[in-house]
């Protein structure tokens, strides 16, 4: 998944949310496979940003939860390595 694709898909989440708030609804969370998905794109990006801000710590915090929730996603195995 790409970053353009994350960055769209929490606009349109901005959007509906709003719009939400505007009728007097409460804002859902969808537990859909794509919503999960974003959320493992999100937590990935977050530990790479972290990483390359040299905050380790927080970055292995971030990989360790996107492996606990899909051990084959993009090179977090290697990123936890050179880590630890």
């Amino acid at each position: 998944m790409s970053i353009e694709t994350l960055k769209e898909q929490a606009r349109r989440h901005e959007h509906d949310d709003a719009e939400k708030q505007g009728s007097g609804k409460l804002p859902t969370f969808d537990t859909s496979d794509d919503t999960e998905d974003e959320l493992l794109g999100i937590y990935y990006y977050l530990a790479r940003a972290n990483e390359d801000l040299g905050q380790a710590e927080r970055a292995l915090d971030l990989y360790e939860k996107v492996f606990s929730l899909d051990i084959n996603l993009a090179d977090v195995t290697e990123r936890l390595r050179d880590l630890r």
